[in-house]
């Protein structure tokens, strides 16, 4: 897959970087399995199409494009579908957590998270949902979007003997 990331400054301020540019990107893709899933959240992840890992989730009230690009066994019964959100009307990328009941191939929970500030939280899912546990090459197709730079947290360290 082409990604192609360009950082630029407002020539109205200093020299630094401000954004961070992501530009549309179309291509292949590895994904650890082909995930389908029709289903919905009951908050703030609305509906959920996926089809050969690719399609839309409706995230705080908008449909997004998405990428199903990771799935990982959870439990005994239940997998996990990881999925990235690219939402460039809101500037915003999000990842969910799709939870599938492997027995009744049903959708349990929905996890979020992203980079405007919600912090991992998660609600109740419905919906079918399956994967055929077979790493694929998917083609994907994903919008451009401008990233506003995080402001970092003054106090924050890291600290140990095996950090290089």
């Amino acid at each position: 897959m082409l990604t192609v990331l360009v950082l630029f400054s407002d020539s109205t301020r200093s020299s630094t970087v401000d954004r961070l540019e992501v530009a549309a990107t179309a291509g292949l893709f590895n994904v650890s399995s082909m995930v389908e899933v029709t289903g919905n959240g009951t908050s703030v992840v609305g509906e959920i199409q996926l089809h050969a890992g690719v399609g839309t989730v409706v995230y705080q009230g908008i449909k997004t494009p998405a990428v199903a690009h990771q799935t990982f066994p959870y439990n005994s019964w239940m997998v996990v579908y990881q999925v990235l959100l690219v939402q460039p009307s809101t500037s915003k990328l999000a990842i969910i957590w799709i939870y599938c009941n492997t027995g009744t191939k049903t959708v349990d929970l929905v996890w979020y998270e992203d980079s405007n500030g919600t912090i991992f939280s998660g609600e109740r899912g419905s919906g079918p949902c399956s994967d055929n546990g077979v790493s694929s090459i998917i083609n994907v197709t994903l919008p451009a979007i401008s990233l506003p730079l995080l402001t970092l947290v003054s106090g924050a360290f890291i600290k140990g003997s095996q950090i290089s």
